[in-house]
C-alpha cells in the first residue's frame, strides 16, 4: 500500500517530480543538500519537523480527513515562525475556519521558513476572508524598558505599531561599561544583590549565542558567589531563578531583571536576524533591565 512518506521520498529521488514540484527555483547545490539530508533521514527513520507540513498534506490528499479528527477552534501561538503552508494545513483540521493566530513578527527568529508579513496569511491562504487585528499594548515590561526596545523594533522596518506599555514605571535600563572579562563577576553580582534588596527574584543573563553563555556560565561558576543554571534548549523546566541563556531560547520567556551581555557591533549586527534576537533579548524584563558593554555597543542600541 503506498503511503504518503513513499510518495514524498519520490519527490525528492525522482528526477522529474522533483523539478515539477520545486519548479526549477531551487540551485542545484541546495537541492543535492535537500536530497541527501532526507535521504539520511529516511533511512534512519527520522521525520524532520519541517516535512511534517508537506506530509500531512499528501496523506489529506489520500484518505481525506475524518469529522472526528477535526477541531471546533483552534488557536496557534507563535505564529510568525509557522509558514503560510503549515498555517493553511492546521486550518484543514479546523471547522469552518475556526482558527485563531496569534505572533508577533518583530520576534521572527525563524523568518527563514516563516511568516514575511501578515498578508502571506489574510490574502494568501485565505484570499482576504479573514480579520486581521494588531494588538499594541503590552503587558511585560514597564514604560522605560519598552521605550527603551523600540529603536531596535523601528530598525526591523516592519510597519507595525509601536508597543503601549501598561502604564507601569521603572527605572530606566542601564549600561555598565567594563574593560575585560575579570570585572564581570563582580558587576553581575552587584546587579543581582540590587535586585534581590529590590524584592525581586529571578535574573537571567541573556548572551548572543551558546558559546558566549558557556563562557560566562564557567566564569561565574568560579568566582560569583551565586550559582547559576546554563540553559542548553533541552530542559523542560526552569528550576533556578538564576540563569544564563542565549537570546534564541528566550522567546516567551519573562524575567524579573535581564542583564543583556555584550551586545557588540560584532554580536548583534544590521541584519533582520540580530535584530529580531536583540528585541527579543530586551523585551524579556518585567521590571529591571542592564545592559553591559564590553566591546563597541552595538548601533541598534
Amino acid at each position: 500500500m503506498v503511503n504518503s512518506k513513499d510518495i514524498y521520498y519520490n519527490f525528492y529521488n525522482d528526477e522529474d517530480l522533483f523539478e515539477i514540484a520545486t519548479d526549477n527555483k531551487i540551485p542545484k547545490v541546495l537541492a543535492e543538500y535537500m536530497k541527501e539530508e532526507f535521504n539520511n533521514n529516511y533511512e534512519n527513520n527520522i521525520i524532520d519537523e519541517d516535512d511534517l507540513a508537506a506530509l500531512g498534506y499528501i496523506r489529506i490528499l489520500l484518505e481525506g480527513i475524518d469529522e472526528d479528527e477535526r477541531f471546533k477552534y483552534i488557536v496557534v501561538d507563535e505564529a510568525q515562525d509557522y509558514s503560510p503552508f503549515q498555517v493553511y494545513l492546521v486550518n484543514r483540521f479546523a471547522k469552518s475556519n475556526a482558527l485563531t493566530l496569534v505572533g508577533d513578527l518583530a520576534q521572527g527568529i525563524y523568518y527563514y521558513k516563516g511568516l514575511k508579513k501578515w498578508e502571506d496569511i489574510t490574502e494568501g491562504v485565505f484570499s482576504g476572508n479573514a480579520t486581521y487585528i494588531q494588538l499594541t499594548q503590552s503587558y511585560r515590561s514597564t514604560v522605560e524598558i519598552i521605550d527603551f526596545a523600540q529603536t531596535v523594533l523601528n530598525a526591523q522596518n516592519l510597519g507595525l505599531k509601536d508597543a503601549k506599555p501598561v502604564l507601569r514605571h521603572g527605572k530606566k535600563p542601564e549600561i555598565i561599561k567594563i574593560t575585560d572579562d575579570e570585572e564581570y563577576h563582580n558587576v553581575i553580582d552587584e546587579i543581582i544583590n540590587n535586585v534581590k534588596n529590590d524584592g525581586k527574584h529571578s535574573v537571567a543573563i541573556i548572551t548572543k549565542d551558546s558559546v558566549d553563555a558557556l563562557e560566562i556560565y564557567e566564569i561565574l561558576k568560579k568566582k560569583s558567589i551565586y550559582t547559576f543554571d546554563l540553559i542548553q534548549g533541552k530542559e523542560k523546566e526552569l528550576k533556578k531563578e538564576l540563569i544564563v541563556i542565549p537570546s534564541y531560547l528566550t522567546k516567551g520567556l519573562e524575567f524579573d531583571c535581564t542583564i543583556i551581555l555584550n551586545p557588540s557591533e560584532e554580536n548583534y549586527k544590521e541584519n533582520i536576524l540580530d535584530e529580531r534576537l536583540l528585541y527579543v533579548s530586551l523585551t524579556r524584563a518585567l521590571h529591571l533591565e542592564y545592559i553591559i558593554e564590553k566591546d563597541k555597543i552595538t548601533k541598534l542600541i
